[in-house]
């Protein structure tokens, strides 16, 4: 009875037009409700980077913490940030990531926040007005580190396809 009330109302749904559900082996696996869980998961991970980047310009003033490995963290920050509209299909997110970290960083060195007639010291903090070379090469740091994960990310699921089962 209840393989057949499920059926029924795989049918439904995807009469609805909703066919969100694959086979995945023995299982039918949601994808829709994998979709939230990645979201959330981005966002969960957008919110304690972005906390871990506050405290890191509040409370570090060091030489190797906030100059170097906060840089490495912003753009692992941004990509999470994309990641929870677009959790999936842009492999080359790291390279878009950091297409745009530099160009804020060249517009920094164009003094972007002066000639914006920007005053307010939080808004030229999170602008910023410092270019600096070496933010570059801990934004391609960063990136690098993306472009790894998603490179296993695409062989974990590439391999999971070819063994019969998605994850």
């Amino acid at each position: 009875m209840q393989l057949k009330w499920l059926l029924s109302s795989l049918s439904d749904i995807n009469a609805a037009g909703l066919s969100d559900f694959v086979p995945a082996g023995r299982f039918v696996v949601l994808q829709g409700l994998n979709m939230k869980i990645k979201r959330l998961i981005y966002a969960a991970l957008f919110v304690l980077l972005t906390a871990a980047e506050v405290l890191i310009g509040v409370f570090v003033h060091d030489s190797l913490v906030r100059p170097y490995v906060g840089d490495v963290i912003v753009v692992v920050v941004i990509y999470c940030f994309v990641r929870i509209f677009i959790p999936e299909k842009v492999r080359l997110l790291p390279l878009y990531v950091f297409i745009f970290s530099a160009a804020v960083e060249l517009m920094q060195g164009l003094q972007i926040a002066d000639r914006l007639g920007i005053t307010s010291p939080v808004l030229r903090t999170i602008v910023g007005t410092v270019c600096d070379p070496t933010d570059i090469i801990c934004y391609a740091v960063g990136c690098a580190i993306l472009a790894l994960y998603e490179l296993l990310r695409y062989f974990r699921v590439r391999g999971s396809i070819k063994n019969g089962t998605k994850k």
